[in-house]
């Protein structure tokens, strides 16, 4: 398995990452600007959009058109979140994602354009009313 060596993988399969007071956790909080949690619910969010892969979560047993190991959709986010919170190049988050650089890019994008694009409307309300009254 590839993606087995991942170290960002090995920290959210640890359970101590799951405690809101644990050093994992801080450390992933750290890393990728977030709370474990919020992570959590935000690829809870990614698979039931269509515009995702809507593969199941790590999704190690899936292959690509080239039989290779499918890109778990976790890693692929946390890449995304190291772009963002960390203002990495898309060549840095391939050397630590171990995802092809042009992969990271096809992402970023899919997932901001998702994201940004359809689910805010969920999440994100406008005042209502004159702001400036």
């Amino acid at each position: 398995d590839i993606w087995a060596n991942s170290p960002w993988l090995h920290l959210i399969c640890k359970s101590a990452t799951r405690d809101p007071l644990s050093r994992e956790e801080k450390k992933f909080r750290r890393k990728f600007r977030l709370p474990y949690k919020t992570f959590e619910k935000l690829i809870d969010l990614c698979p039931n959009d269509p515009n995702f892969e809507g593969e199941p979560l790590f999704s190690y047993g899936h292959h690509d058109v080239c039989q290779n190991q499918a890109i778990p959709l976790e890693l692929k986010v946390l890449m995304v979140l190291r772009v963002l919170g960390g203002g990495l190049s898309f060549l840095d988050a391939s050397e630590l994602s171990g995802i092809s650089e042009s992969e990271c890019r096809r992402f970023f994008h899919q997932f901001n354009e998702v994201v940004c694009g359809q689910l805010k409307d969920r999440y994100i309300k406008a005042l209502e009313g004159n702001i400036h009254e």
